[in-house]
């Protein structure tokens, strides 16, 4: 699949949405394995708790934007979205994240690899898109590692 630079529109949605995040609705997390740990009137933000991975580099983990309004189809995604999931490595002690995948979600539940718009490079928190709003709570609701 080819991706077009509307791909980048995609991604100023996201920092713009996540730039606000706040706290969790705790009363609106569901049972599931995804954990709530942010939310503002734009989006919600999830954790998958049964796909974390760790290793020597940090947390492989799974994110879940569910968006309260649906966005409009992109040149290569006919259908509109309302979900992104993104796949990243967080080094929570050096207060680091790399980006590793990418999935948007169109209204019809099809899955499209928006992979290509990320940087697999290292980033501090500070300067990452997803910002400390989000890669913070991302650490906070990870398991707490023995020896560390």
């Amino acid at each position: 699949m080819r991706f077009l630079p509307s791909r980048q529109g995609l991604i100023l949605v996201l920092i713009a949405a996540i730039g606000c995040a706040g706290r969790p609705d705790v009363s609106d997390q569901d049972a599931s394995h995804w954990i709530a740990i942010s939310q503002t009137p734009a989006m919600r933000i999830t954790l998958d708790s049964s796909r974390i991975q760790s290793d020597s580099l940090g947390a492989f983990v799974w994110l879940r934007f569910d968006y309260t309004v649906t966005n409009p189809p992109m040149s290569d995604m006919p259908q509109p979205w309302r979900r992104m999931e993104s796949r990243h490595l967080v080094d929570c002690k050096a207060r680091r994240a790399k980006d590793i995948a990418m999935v948007i979600v169109d209204t019809a539940g099809v899955r499209h690899d928006g992979s290509q718009v990320l940087s697999p490079e290292w980033q501090p928190f500070e300067a990452h898109p997803l910002t400390v709003n989000v890669l913070e709570p991302v650490c906070a609701a990870l398991p707490a590692r023995r020896g560390a």
